[in-house]
């Protein structure tokens, strides 16, 4: 989660449970794999479907939309040795970009949310592209703003936040009687 003095770092500790096991609270990955590729998610809920299987409701720690998994009470899954409390973890909503009006100065913030230690990566809008916003010269990757669509339409499947700060717009000052003053003559 986050790096401060009020919540310390915790370590991740992968091991393996049933999903009979799980419990609301829970940092928790479907295969092995998931775990090994920091896509974890919060248990927000369970309930018995029948005798043999339970749904789960699971969200990305950093924030994001639910979805809901059946899984066979047997089925083993891997949880991260430590629970998450389960309000404080953020119900964001998908912001759809479609009809979004870019201009240069915006700024366009994407966040990996299934990755607790994830960093927030901002991308600043420049020359009608997208540039990376960092102190590195070399990263002279750009998008354009139909992958930052891209981006946002497919958020939530793959557990990221995409979020759009628009530049702000300034008011037109009114226009006055205006003194020219000219001078050599």
């Amino acid at each position: 989660m986050t790096h401060s003095p009020e919540m310390p770092e915790v370590p991740i500790r992968p091991h393996e449970v049933t999903a009979a096991e799980v419990v609301p609270g829970d940092l928790f990955a479907l295969t092995a794999e998931d775990a090994a590729e920091r896509r974890w998610h919060v248990v927000t809920h369970t309930l018995p479907v029948s005798p043999e299987v339970i749904r789960v409701t699971l969200r990305p720690p950093l924030g994001g939309v639910d979805h809901e998994e059946d899984l066979r009470r047997e089925r083993t899954v891997t949880v991260a040795g430590r629970r998450v409390d389960v309000d404080a973890v953020p119900l964001v909503e998908p912001e759809s970009l479609e009809d979004a009006e870019f201009r240069d100065g915006d700024r366009l913030t994407v966040l990996r949310a299934v990755d607790p230690l994830a960093a927030e990566v901002t991308y600043v809008r420049r020359w009608s592209a997208w540039h990376r916003d960092t102190t590195e010269s070399a990263d002279a990757e750009a998008a354009s703003d139909a992958e930052v669509r891209r981006w946002a339409a497919d958020a939530a499947r793959e557990g990221t936040v995409v979020r759009h700060e628009p530049r702000p717009v300034r008011q037109a000052r009114a226009a006055g009687p205006q003194r020219v003053v000219v001078t050599g003559l």
